[in-house]
């Protein structure tokens, strides 16, 4: 660390301290909770943002901002508990009682490492729609994660029917949701009796791509909002080195064209159970100097801790428009510097075993059923992530107040719905070639539909 460096640390740690100590929410938030812990830095980010929505006079959904990320954090951690639970429990206690071996699954599945990680960056998610009180979109490349979006959803009751019909926080309804999981077993008409996934499926709410095959989302994303939409795009690293061209995303984007986008790469240092080539050959900063060459605005968080990427959606957001105001304004050309978010923190932060190879699945390199060494580092791992029920009813209390904004749920809002498109292309001079004609029967159902805007 240079001289410069140093003297900037000391500041920012006094004034950190300075906050805590003229705030008591500020202060208690920052004390953290279990195995989610809030660096000075992402403290000083914090508190930058509650001064700046304080000027602004955003009051979101009317929550306290340090009371909704002190929720944050006990939602998070839940969670996370849920999602180790999805892996390797068939009967989960609201007690947080230790496991036994017959509590465990005969055969454990899940993509448990990139799921844990996804926790913090999609409850972040939600705690940014309630401070801002605007409910944004999103997508994730990633869609092996899916366990850590259904269970914020769950627990948030975000979900969608065939979900919600299904599933509640008791005993019952939680081992239900775990049993489900992976379950492969089929109704009376041969189909899928589980409404999970391991995927992002039909079922879950607010979901816009399977995310099968990694590298799709990181092409479309930038295309995908309106003006006055935003979208939240969660990325890997895996991915990134999976599918190329997504470099040149900061050339696409054009406010007049395209809604605030805000992407989000999840840096874990694994492509599945592997090292990246980035993780071994100049890390976050390598990334930091390759992302400022094609163009985008890199801000590097810790990966770990939910309100990071509160903070992050939020910086990132106000540089992008801040770039597009100068644009309008200033006589500024296109492109502009794009923000993206590296979210840094180990496969499977959290729980035993993270940042090894076997995070990626099944970190506890056996099956708690069978052996008891296993099971006691599940119960070790998952007593940090335990939240008491009543604490965590508390915390879900602080999520449910979307109409003090007037804004719709998060399964309700998905970018680019139909009915808008065609709001948007009525006013436009549109030419349909062939035997496609100028109804909006036909642009929704016409075979072969190539449309030129003019």
């Amino acid at each position: 660390m240079s001289n410069s460096e140093s003297i900037e640390t000391i500041r920012r740690q006094e004034w950190v301290d300075l906050y805590r100590g003229k705030n008591p929410a500020a202060d208690r938030w920052a004390e953290g909770y279990g195995t989610i812990q809030h660096s000075p830095d992402t403290q000083f980010c914090v508190f930058s943002m509650a001064e700046l929505l304080s000027v602004k006079g955003i009051q979101g959904d009317g929550v306290p901002l340090f009371d909704l990320l002190y929720a944050l954090d006990r939602v998070t951690s839940a969670a996370m508990w849920i999602v180790v639970h999805m892996t390797y429990a068939q009967n989960v206690y609201l007690d947080g009682r230790e496991l036994a071996s017959d509590d465990f699954r005969l055969n454990p599945e899940g993509h448990t490492g990139g799921a844990l990680n996804m926790v913090p960056a999609y409850a972040g998610y939600m705690a940014i729609n309630a401070v801002t009180g605007h409910t944004r979109s999103w997508i994730m490349g990633q869609g092996h994660c899916v366990a850590a979006i259904d269970t914020v959803n769950f627990l948030l009751n975000n979900m969608n029917p065939a979900h919600a019909e299904r599933y509640n926080l008791t005993d019952e309804g939680l081992t239900r949701y775990t049993r489900d999981f992976y379950s492969y077993k089929l109704r009376h008409d041969g189909k899928q009796d589980s409404p999970l996934g391991s995927h992002v499926n039909v079922h879950t709410a607010g979901g816009m791509a399977e995310g099968g095959y990694l590298g799709f989302t990181e092409l479309q994303y930038v295309h995908m909002p309106l003006p006055g939409e935003r979208l939240v795009v969660f990325l890997s690293d895996g991915a990134f080195e999976e599918q190329r061209g997504s470099d040149w995303a900061p050339r696409w984007w054009r406010a007049e064209d395209s809604g605030i986008v805000t992407p989000i790469m999840i840096k874990n240092g694994r492509r599945i159970d592997q090292r990246t080539t980035m993780s071994q050959q100049g890390g976050a900063d390598w990334f930091v100097e390759h992302l400022r060459l094609n163009g985008f605005d890199p801000i590097v968080f810790d990966g770990r801790d939910p309100a990071a990427f509160v903070w992050a959606v939020f910086e990132m957001e106000c540089r992008l428009e801040a770039a597009a105001g100068a644009v309008r304004s200033k006589g500024e050309c296109y492109p502009v510097p794009l923000p993206y978010g590296v979210a840094v923190a180990p496969k499977g932060a959290g729980f035993y075993g993270e940042g090894t190879n076997l995070a990626h699945n099944l970190p506890l390199m056996s099956n708690p059923h069978e052996d008891p060494m296993a099971a006691q580092k599940f119960n070790k791992s998952d007593r940090l992530l335990w939240v008491p029920t009543n604490k965590l009813k508390d915390a879900i209390k602080k999520f449910e107040n979307h109409s003090e904004s007037g804004r719709s749920r998060e399964r309700d809002s998905v970018t680019m719905p139909w009915q808008n498109v065609m709001c948007s292309l009525k006013k436009s001079h549109l030419w349909f070639p062939g035997r496609c004609q100028k109804t909006e029967e036909n642009f929704l159902n016409g075979p072969g539909l190539h449309l030129c805007l003019r």
